[in-house]
């Protein structure tokens, strides 16, 4: 393959190295320190006023046949495969919160990792596509066909609490902060913080989420709403996704009493209901006939035989003894939905506060639950960034202030990987496919060496005069790109500035398997040629001391690493 094939990322080589000068001394009035400055513009800032550097980064660049160069030394490099110890960072809490969000898999049963032993609640992570989400929720969470189709929805409710026999069941719709819900039957309240939603959890599940005990699963166990009114021990949840399949909400059944099974046709059952729902959703506000409307709702309110959620002879159930007596004067006596204008007040004091913040969880875990809180500081930082190279600077500064690192820096990663594979297995109509999709992984034969560019993308910039100029090794980089959890490393030779550093991916766009066109002499032949694209974006941490990052500290700069993809990456 050419260099052309990588022409898009500017004065990058795919066969050579990038030597990215980070410093200034008392050399800096020579020819080759000034040029070296004036590249340092070229990879960690863009000119103001449009020029482009590409022509400086590329005269600076060293091929990898080149030797005996003058800028390249032991001590200027960033240590490369061969002279390094390599090892695989540990899981931690932001590396699994982050696989966790992705709804890749399926969540019901989910052993805990080490970084969350001993706690008994799992704060539910945002989706991994929150912001597209949330943007569509917003058309739907008001939307007039919750109350036009209201008797249809009470039907549902009461059909899927009829058939699994279960105690209870709900449609609800998770936003930004909380657990809305729409119906419901036994549940007992109509909006719920979203860190303690079980439903924030079913969001992120592929296909179903299911608890068969939910007191003995260690995400859930030391949940308020598992230990207190509603008592939920059993729970099956299944999405309630938009057409784009973005999961908007969760349509739920719980019980009180675990069970040992729920099986795939059952949940099959389940999802039937959940069509309905959508289809509901999608109808035409003036396709239903508001009198037929009012005579379904009559005789679905108040179905013989029903227990309601709210007593009407002035003594509380066991709900009401838990999060406080009603300071709302608008209680509604219907069996499936509660009231949403009630509140609750457990300090007798008689003022109307929010309902979701009545339930009842200890110092201990909610310290457990906000651990994982971001940084509102970078956060406001990184939005007030007028570009993306320029947050990536904010990040990289924030990650060195905050771990005492020496060097940090943002780099884009792409590659491309040749394969080889027989026609019969790849699409003839397709010139491309997702990786990810692709069901004959298996069949792909390697032919030939990886091809990888690297653009540096922002820095800590007051620090440079404390580091030299850096060689930025490929393979390093590669290596740490497609590993899963990124790679710590320790510098062997006792003369190199870099004695340890780590390189962890924080990015990584869709893999797509991409069709070459067949060169004359391969007409004949039944194998069909494919590069693998790939591409992302990588934190490096660098430090004059051999001390590996700690885990804690590898964890916060994944955080800080996550807020910036939200912003610009996602």
């Amino acid at each position: 393959m050419s260099t052309a094939d990588l022409s898009h990322i500017p004065g990058i080589n795919a066969n050579s190295k990038i030597i990215s000068p980070l410093s200034s001394d008392n050399s800096s009035s020579s020819p080759k320190r000034l040029f070296l400055n004036r590249a340092v513009k070229a990879l960690t800032s863009k000119n103001s006023s449009g020029t482009n550097h590409s022509s400086e980064i590329e005269s600076i660049i060293e091929p990898r046949n080149k030797k005996n160069s003058s800028m390249r030394h032991s001590h200027a490099s960033l240590p490369c495969l061969s002279t390094t110890s390599i090892t695989a960072l540990p899981l931690t809490r932001s590396h699994f919160l982050d696989v966790y969000s992705k709804g890749k898999w399926n969540l019901s049963t989910v052993p805990a990792p080490p970084c969350f032993e001993g706690i008994g609640i799992l704060k539910p992570p945002e989706a991994y596509h929150e912001a597209v989400r949330l943007g569509i929720l917003d058309s739907l969470i008001n939307a007039k066909q919750w109350e036009n189709h209201s008797a249809e929805f009470l039907e549902i409710i009461k059909k899927v609490t009829r058939i699994f026999g279960v105690k209870g069941a709900s449609i609800s719709l998770i936003s930004c902060k909380f657990q809305e819900v729409k119906y419901q039957h036994n549940l007992g309240f109509d909006k719920c913080p979203r860190f303690l939603s079980i439903d924030a959890h079913a969001i992120l599940s592929m296909s179903d989420f299911v608890l068969l005990d939910a007191s003995k699963d260690w995400r859930t166990q030391k949940n308020p709403l598992v230990q207190g009114p509603p008592m939920i021990k059993f729970y099956c949840g299944v999405p309630i996704c938009s057409r784009t399949g973005h999961v908007m909400g969760i349509l739920a059944i719980f019980d009180d009493m675990p069970r040992s099974s729920f099986d795939t046709n059952q949940i099959k059952v389940l999802q039937g209901h959940v069509s309905k729902i959508w289809q509901l959703l999608e109808t035409s506000d003036n396709m239903l006939d508001e009198k037929d409307k009012d005579k379904k709702m009559e005789s679905i309110a108040s179905p013989a035989g029903s227990k309601p959620l709210l007593p009407t002879n002035g003594t509380a159930n066991p709900l009401f003894q838990q999060i406080g007596r009603a300071t709302s004067n608008s209680i509604s006596n219907t069996s499936f939905k509660l009231a949403g204008d009630i509140l609750f007040d457990k300090d007798r004091s008689g003022s109307a506060y929010q309902s979701s913040k009545n339930f009842s969880i200890s110092k201990h875990d909610l310290a457990c639950v906000y651990r994982d809180r971001f940084d509102k500081c970078l956060w406001q930082k990184l939005l007030e960034s007028k570009s993306m190279r320029k947050a990536a600077g904010i990040l990289c500064e924030q990650i060195c202030i905050q771990n005492g690192i020496n060097l940090a820096y943002v780099a884009e990663i792409r590659v491309v990987e040749r394969f080889k594979i027989r026609q019969s297995f790849f699409p003839p109509k397709n010139n491309s496919i997702l990786y990810d999709n692709y069901k004959y992984q298996d069949q792909l034969v390697k032919s030939g060496e990886p091809r990888c560019a690297i653009r540096v993308y922002g820095t800590n910039s007051d620090r440079r005069s404390s580091v030299p100029n850096l060689s930025l090794d490929t393979q390093l980089h590669l290596s740490g790109f497609k590993s899963k959890l990124g790679l710590a490393f320790q510098g062997r030779d006792p003369k190199s500035y870099v004695k340890s550093g780590m390189v962890v991916p924080f990015f990584k766009g869709n893999a797509k398997l991409v069709k070459k066109k067949p060169e004359k002499k391969y007409l004949d032949t039944d194998m069909v040629e494919l590069n693998l694209k790939s591409n992302g974006f990588v934190i490096v941490c660098v430090n004059d001391n051999p001390n590996k990052i700690a885990e804690e500290k590898v964890d916060g700069i994944l955080k800080n690493a996550f807020l910036f993809r939200k912003i610009f990456l996602v």
